[in-house]
């Protein structure tokens, strides 16, 4: 409602701030874990390449 009426534009400014940083953390952490997880768990799968012969 602040906003809407135009009083205190800082301070909604930086709850929104706030907010978006507090919501944005978890998902980076859950994604970087997920994707180390997920290398770890597939790493012990793939096979080296073939060396080429000459």
């Amino acid at each position: 409602m602040m906003a809407a009426r135009g009083e205190n534009l800082g301070a909604v400014a930086l709850t929104m701030l706030v907010f978006g940083i507090g919501a944005a953390v978890p998902l980076l952490l859950l994604g970087l874990l997920s994707r180390e997880a997920f290398v770890r768990w597939r790493g012990g799968c793939w096979l080296p390449a073939p060396e080429p012969s000459n």
